[in-house]
C-alpha cells in the first residue's frame, strides 16, 4: 500500500451528487458525474409531453401536405392550369412552410431523438468507464499496476468520457440552433399566410362567401331539381293517360290528342330544366368542393401556428439545461485529468469520493426517461388523403 497521509483533502457533499474537493494546493473541485438535471423531475416529461409533440408534428405533417407547386395545386383542386394562376401567391408561401416543416421532419426533430439517444448510450458507458476507476486506483495502491500504467488507463478512460461528453453537448448546441431557426421561420410563415388568410377567408367564407354562396345555390338548385322532377312525372303520367279512344267522336278525340301533346311537351321541357339544374347543381358542387378543399388547407397551415410556437419555446430550455451539463461534465472531467496528470495521489482520493455507484444509478434512471421519450417519439399522423384512399382502415367500430 501506498503512503497517502501527506495528501490533505476533505470532501463536501453540496448536494446528492455535486462533490467539493480541496485539494493540497488549497483549490477546489468540485465534481458531478452524475446526469444532474439531465433527470427530470417526477411526472415531468423529457423534453415536451407527448400532447406537446404530438401537436408539433400534426402541424408539420400537415405543413407538408399543402400543395407546393402550380401541378400540386392543380390536382389538388382539380382546376385548369389557367385558373391556378390565381393561387400563385398562396402556392408560393404553401412552399415555404413545406421546406421548414420537411427540414424539421428530417432533420431537426431526429436532432431531439439523438438527445435522448445520446443519454441512453452515454449510460451503456457508464458502468464500464466509471466502474473503471476504483479498480485502476486499487491495483496501483496495492501495487500491481505502476503510476505511468495507471495513469495511462485514467487518462485514456477519462479522455474518452471528457469527448462523449462535449460531442452531446455539441449536439445539444445544434438541436437548439435549429429549433430556434424553425421557430423564427414559422414566424416568417406565419406573417406571409396572416394577410393571404384573411383575404381567402373573406372570399370563401363566412355570410356572403363563396362557401356561403354556393350552399345556398345547391340547396336552391336542388329544390328545382326536386320540383322539375314532380313536374316531369305528372306531365309523363298526364300525356299517358289521356284517353283517345276510337268511338269518341272526332271532336273529342282531336281534344284528347291536344291534350297529350300539350302534357308531352310541358314534360320535355321539364326534363330539359331537370338536365339544366343538375348541371348547375354539380358545377356548384364542385365549386364547393374546391372551396372547401382551399379553405381546409388554409385552416391546417395557419390554425395551429401560434400554438407551435408556444410549444417549441417549451423545448428551449431543456436543451439549454442539457447542452449545460453536458459541457459541466467534459469540464470535470478535463479537471479530474490535470489532476491526474499533476499527481496521481491526488486523483485517487478525488476518484475513490467522486460517488461512482450514485452516479451510476443515477444514468441509469435517466436513460429509461430517455428511452421512454425516443420510443414514443415518433408518432404516424393519418391524413384526411389517407382516410379518403383506404376509409375502411380507419372505421371506428361501433360500442356495445
Amino acid at each position: 500500500m501506498r503512503n497517502t497521509k501527506s495528501i490533505f483533502i476533505y470532501i463536501n457533499k453540496e448536494d446528492n451528487f455535486m462533490k467539493e474537493i480541496v485539494l493540497k494546493d488549497g483549490n477546489v473541485l468540485k465534481v458531478d458525474l452524475a446526469p444532474g438535471e439531465l433527470l427530470p423531475a417526477d411526472n415531468n416529461p423529457f423534453l415536451m409531453s407527448r400532447s406537446e409533440f404530438l401537436a408539433v408534428q400534426a402541424y408539420v405533417e400537415n405543413g407538408t401536405s399543402l400543395p407546393k407547386s402550380a401541378e400540386e395545386m392543380t390536382s389538388k383542386l382539380k382546376i385548369s392550369a389557367e385558373d391556378v394562376n390565381e393561387f400563385s401567391d398562396l402556392i408560393n408561401v404553401y412552399k415555404s412552410i413545406y421546406d421548414h416543416c420537411y427540414n424539421f421532419k428530417t432533420v431537426v426533430f431526429p436532432m431531439t431523438v439523438t438527445l435522448a439517444a445520446n443519454i441512453s448510450h452515454y449510460n451503456t458507458k457508464v458502468p464500464v468507464y466509471y466502474g473503471a476507476l476504483n479498480p485502476i486506483i486499487a491495483a496501483y495502491n496495492n501495487g500491481s499496476l505502476s503510476e505511468e500504467d495507471a495513469t495511462k488507463k485514467l487518462t485514456a478512460i477519462l479522455t474518452n468520457l471528457q469527448n462523449t461528453a462535449q460531442v452531446y453537448a455539441d449536439d445539444c448546441k445544434t438541436a437548439k440552433e435549429n429549433i430556434i431557426q424553425f421557430a423564427e421561420d414559422t414566424k416568417s410563415d406565419k406573417s406571409l399566410l396572416d394577410p393571404l388568410s384573411d383575404r381567402y377567408k373573406k372570399a370563401y367564407e363566412g355570410k356572403g362567401g363563396e362557401i356561403d354562396t354556393l350552399l345556398k345555390e345547391i340547396d336552391n338548385d336542388s329544390k328545382q331539381i326536386k320540383k322539375w322532377q314532380d313536374e316531369y312525372e305528372h306531365d309523363v303520367t298526364v300525356a299517358a293517360t289521356t284517353p283517345t279512344y276510337a268511338w269518341i267522336i272526332p271532336l273529342g278525340t282531336i281534344a284528347a290528342g291536344i291534350v297529350a301533346g300539350i302534357y308531352g311537351k310541358k314534360a320535355t321541357d321539364a326534363l330539359d330544366d331537370i338536365h339544366k339544374y343538375q348541371k348547375k347543381l354539380e358545377s356548384a358542387q364542385e365549386d364547393l368542393r374546391k372551396a372547401l378543399v382551399l379553405s381546409n388547407d388554409l385552416r391546417l397551415a395557419n390554425g395551429s401556428m401560434d400554438g407551435i410556437l408556444e410549444k417549441l419555446q417549451l423545448a428551449l430550455p431543456v436543451i439549454e439545461k442539457m447542452e449545460g451539463i453536458w459541457g459541466s461534465l467534459s469540464d470535470d472531467f478535463n479537471n479530474i485529468l490535470s489532476v491526474i496528470q499533476r499527481d496521481i495521489k491526488e486523483a485517487e482520493w478525488i476518484i475513490k469520493d467522486l460517488g461512482v455507484q450514485e452516479a451510476i444509478d443515477a444514468w441509469a434512471k435517466a436513460a429509461a426517461i430517455a428511452d421512454n421519450y425516443r420510443a414514443n417519439a415518433y408518432i404516424t399522423v393519418t391524413t384526411e388523403d389517407d382516410i379518403k384512399a383506404e376509409p375502411e382502415k380507419y372505421i371506428i367500430p361501433e360500442t356495445a
